[in-house]
C-alpha cells in the first residue's frame, strides 16, 4: 500500500468542500440575480393618508419644549410620582426648535458636563427629533403618566422624553456643493443602525444628503404578547392575573401585553396598531426631507433614494407608497412582508410564544380568524405596500439563511414586487448586517445610478414626431 497518494482522496475533496463552505459562512459572499421579465406589471394607487399633525398645534407644541429635560430612573409598575423617582446624572439640551408643516423638529444634546460616547468618524450626523404633535398632545409634557388596567395602576416610562427620543432623525449634510439627491434611511430595530453607518457615510460621500430615521415603526411590536382568554370578572383575580403575565413576560423592551376573548379582534387591533405605528414613521420622514431641502436649496427636484432595513422595511415600503413619484429608488436589505407571521416566527422571540390560543376553541379556526381580520384591516403591511411600487425601481438585498425576517417571507415580497433586481447573501440575517459595511460601495454605486437616471428622465423634454 503506497505512503503517499497521488490524487485527492474522497476525504480530502470533502474535508476541502467543507473549508470552502465555513469560508463563505464566516466571510460572507454574494450573488447577484437580475430583475425577471415577467411582463408588464402595473403598479396599484395606495389607500393611504399621511399624518404629520396641525401647524398651530406644532407652534403651541413647540413653545412649551423645555430648554433642559431631565433623565428620571425608569422603574417598571412603579406609580410613584416623578419628583420621588432618582433623577440621572445628564439632562437633555435643546439646542433648536423648528416646526416644519406640523412637525417639530428639535436638535438635542447631552449637557456639556456628560458629553455622549465618542463616535469614530467625527463627521458623523447631528440628530434631530421629530415629533408630531397628536390631539391630546398636552397630555405628553405632564411630569408623569399613569395607566390602569383592570383596576391595577401602573407608571408609563417618561412620557414626554419617550416621545423625543422614540423619533430620532440624523441629518447628514452632503458634502457636494451640486449634491446628488436625498436618501431616506429607514434603519432596524434597536441598535442595527450602528451597523449601518459605514453605508449612510458612503452615500454621503457620493453627494446624497442623507435623512435616518432610528425609529422603525416595529419597534413597540418586538415583545408583542396576546393571550386569548376569558378575563376573570373580579378586580382582584384581574390583577393577580396582570401581575403574573408581566412577570412571565418581561424582557427588556418586552412591554405590550394584551388579552382578549376572541382571536378576531385581536387580529384587528394588532392591525390597527401597526398602521398607526408604521404610518407615523412613514409621515414623519417627511417633514424632515423639506427640512433638508430648506437647509439645502440644491436638493429641490433631485432625486430621491429609500433604504429600508430589517424591521424598518415596512415604514420605508410606505414611504415610498406615499411618494412613489418622487422616489427615484428603493433598497431594502433583509426585508419581509406578512408582518403577523413575522412577528411570530421570528427568532428574536427567543422561544417565547408571542400569542397564547385558548384551548377550548379549535387552533385552526382561532388563526383563521385572527390572520383574516389582520389583513382585512392592515393598510401598511409590504403584501400591499409592496403592490404600489414600480419593480424597476427596486433592489431586494436578502440573507439565504434568515431567521429573524424569515426566508419564505423575503421570497414572499420578492413577488410581491415583481421579481426585482435581487442580491442574495450566503449567510443568516446577524451575519449579513454585521458585513454590510463590505458592499457600502456596491449599494451606493446603485443608488447614484438610479438617481442618475432619474435625473436624465426628468430634464429631458419629449421629442414631438
Amino acid at each position: 500500500m503506497p505512503l503517499m497518494r497521488t490524487h485527492r482522496s474522497l476525504e480530502l475533496r470533502c474535508a476541502a468542500a467543507s473549508s470552502v463552505l465555513v469560508a463563505s459562512i464566516l466571510t460572507g459572499c454574494m450573488s447577484r440575480e437580475p430583475a425577471c421579465d415577467t411582463g408588464a406589471r402595473s403598479a396599484q394607487t395606495p389607500h393611504l393618508e399621511r399624518t404629520v399633525g396641525e401647524p398651530q398645534l406644532a407652534q403651541e407644541f413647540a413653545a412649551t419644549v423645555p430648554d433642559r429635560i431631565a433623565r428620571y430612573e425608569s422603574l417598571s409598575n412603579d406609580s410613584a410620582a416623578i419628583e420621588s423617582l432618582r433623577t440621572l446624572n445628564y439632562t437633555l439640551v435643546i439646542e433648536e426648535k423648528h416646526v416644519v408643516g406640523g412637525s417639530v423638529l428639535v436638535k438635542a444634546s447631552y449637557d456639556p458636563a456628560i458629553p455622549p460616547p465618542p463616535h469614530p468618524d467625527p463627521a458623523f450626523p447631528s440628530f434631530y427629533r421629530v415629533i408630531t404633535p397628536q390631539p391630546d398632545w398636552r397630555t405628553q409634557i405632564d411630569k408623569s403618566k399613569t395607566e390602569t388596567w383592570g383596576g391595577v395602576t401602573f407608571r408609563e416610562r417618561s412620557g414626554f422624553f419617550d416621545l423625543i427620543m422614540g423619533n430620532k432623525f440624523g441629518l447628514l449634510p452632503s458634502p457636494k456643493p451640486a449634491a446628488t439627491g436625498t436618501v431616506v434611511w429607514f434603519g432596524g430595530i434597536s441598535q442595527s443602525w450602528r451597523l449601518e453607518q459605514k453605508n449612510i457615510l458612503e452615500l454621503s460621500r457620493r453627494g446624497f444628503a442623507v435623512i435616518s430615521p432610528r425609529n422603525s415603526g416595529l419597534n413597540l411590536f418586538v415583545g408583542q404578547r396576546v393571550y386569548l382568554q376569558d378575563l376573570p370578572k373580579e378586580e382582584k383575580e384581574r390583577r393577580e392575573l396582570f401581575i403574573r403575565r408581566i412577570e412571565q413576560s418581561f424582557r427588556p423592551g418586552a412591554t405590550r401585553v394584551a388579552y382578549y376573548e376572541d382571536a378576531r379582534q385581536a387580529g384587528v387591533d394588532l392591525a390597527n396598531d401597526l398602521n398607526e405605528q408604521i404610518l407615523a414613521t412613514a409621515s414623519a420622514a417627511w417633514p424632515m426631507l423639506e427640512f433638508a431641502q430648506q437647509k439645502q436649496p440644491q436638493l429641490v427636484g433631485k432625486p430621491v433614494i429609500v433604504v429600508g432595513c430589517s424591521g424598518g422595511a415596512p415604514a420605508a415600503l410606505t414611504f415610498v407608497a406615499q411618494h412613489v413619484d418622487r422616489v427615484a429608488g428603493v433598497i431594502l436589505i433583509g426585508a419581509g412582508q406578512d408582518l403577523p407571521q413575522m412577528l411570530l416566527r421570528t427568532d428574536i422571540n427567543a422561544g417565547q410564544e408571542v400569542i397564547y390560543w385558548r384551548n377550548d376553541t379549535p387552533l385552526p379556526d382561532q388563526e383563521k380568524q385572527f390572520f383574516e381580520a389582520f389583513r382585512e384591516t392592515s393598510t401598511i403591511d409590504p403584501v400591499k405596500t409592496g403592490l404600489c411600487i414600480p419593480s424597476d425601481r427596486v433592489l431586494l438585498i436578502q440573507a439565504r439563511f434568515d431567521s429573524v425576517v424569515p426566508t419564505d417571507l423575503q421570497d414572499g415580497l420578492w413577488e410581491t414586487l415583481g421579481h426585482p433586481e435581487r442580491w442574495r447573501f450566503f449567510g443568516g440575517h446577524r451575519l449579513l448586517f454585521w458585513r454590510l459595511d463590505s458592499y457600502a460601495g456596491d449599494i451606493a454605486d446603485w443608488a447614484e445610478a438610479k438617481a442618475t437616471s432619474a435625473a436624465v428622465l426628468a430634464n429631458s423634454s419629449p421629442v414631438l414626431r
